[in-house]
């Protein structure tokens, strides 16, 4: 599960019934582990998080 917190404080979920194959991001991309968030962020921003449109 993936949760993104943009710099107004919206959310936006994903997880892996989200994605085809694999995650379509790189998880251990040094560029990405940089913005990871700590569990206690996490789990306050995945309930008002929405999921992003499809297309």
């Amino acid at each position: 599960m993936r949760v993104e917190i943009g710099p107004d404080g919206g959310a936006v979920k994903t997880s892996v019934e989200d994605w085809a194959f694999d995650a379509p991001f790189d998880l251990h991309d040094p560029q990405n582990m940089a913005m990871e968030i700590g569990r206690d962020d996490f789990v306050a921003a995945w309930p008002r998080a929405h999921r992003a449109p499809e297309g």
